[in-house]
């Protein structure tokens, strides 16, 4: 019976922090998008920013707090992303996404046709469809670049691509690349659109503007210079309403939409109005899912 009991003990211990294990600290949280998780060697868990890390303490601002915190490094068991601690996922994810409400930090990255200069996390996604006609997809191949692709029933087929950095505290720089393909007989061509990106706020509460020309290959004398402006505010756990206005200089009429979503864990639904003006107003009720892989 001895070795059952050894066993035993070697099962307990594997579940105690810090037991007989070196310490994993990631030294870029600090310049990372998202909810950071700081656990002690004693098993305390914290959900908040780094906010500064050097070669002795952490300072840490923990979610309910006014008050940073600040932590010898060898206290440290784990830092990094919520989003990466597996051990986490595998076995506290549910209760903890309830109490520490992690939903406002997640659904950021697109507006009703922008995209902004958040970044995707390296292996996250997002599948998104907007009245059945619109259907494109987004992965994260590293914490700053994304690809993805879509398809406009039945007009276009699209690629997507993103670069994206955080800067300083509340600015985000990035540049992205759509490639549309038309589909129609005798109305199909080829057009590149690459634009830079520049996001102000945070996941919460943000401003977001993009500007760059769309190359027509078939006539380039028609390529239009692009801008989009917008942003989102979330107004209440789980609730976010975001806005996108698109226009060219030169050209008439610009394209409004306003847009009310709802998220829960991995799934988002979301209604709201497309607004074309020249010389008239047309508005296009608009209704869309969202899931995040």
């Amino acid at each position: 019976m001895k070795w059952i009991g050894l066993v035993f003990l070697m099962c307990f211990f594997s579940y105690l922090p810090g037991f007989a294990q070196n310490s994993e600290i990631d030294t870029t949280v600090q310049q990372r998008e998202g909810i950071h998780l700081l656990q002690t060697t004693r098993g305390d868990i914290f959900f908040g920013k780094t906010l500064n890390l050097d070669q002795d303490s952490v300072v840490f601002q923990v979610q309910g707090l006014t008050q940073p915190v600040s932590f010898d490094r060898d206290e440290i068991f784990w830092l990094g992303l919520s989003d990466e601690a597996a051990w986490l996922k595998d076995k506290f994810a549910s209760k903890f996404s309830d109490i520490y409400n992690l939903e406002p930090y997640s659904w950021q990255e697109n507006l009703a046709y922008s995209m902004t200069a958040f970044p995707y996390a390296k292996g996250a996604g997002e599948y998104r469809n907007i009245s059945i006609l619109y259907n494109i997809f987004d992965v994260g191949l590293s914490d700053n670049f994304s690809i993805g692709g879509g398809l406009v029933v039945p007009f276009l087929f699209m690629t997507r691509s993103k670069l994206a950095f955080k800067v300083g505290e509340k600015f985000h720089l990035g540049a992205g690349l759509n490639n549309f393909l038309g589909l129609i007989p005798d109305e199909g061509g080829f057009v590149s659109h690459l634009f830079a990106i520049g996001t102000l706020g945070s996941p919460e509460q943000y401003l977001n503007i993009t500007a760059g020309t769309a190359r027509d290959w078939d006539f380039p004398e028609d390529s239009p210079f692009i801008i989009t402006i917008g942003g989102g505010i979330s107004f209440a756990s789980n609730w976010k309403i975001y806005t996108d206005i698109g226009l060219s200089p030169g050209n008439e009429g610009i394209i409004p939409t306003f847009m009310l979503s709802w998220f829960k864990k991995q799934n988002r639904l979301e209604i709201g109005v497309l607004g074309i003006t020249d010389g008239f107003i047309s508005a296009i009720p608009m209704i869309g899912y969202a899931h995040r892989f």
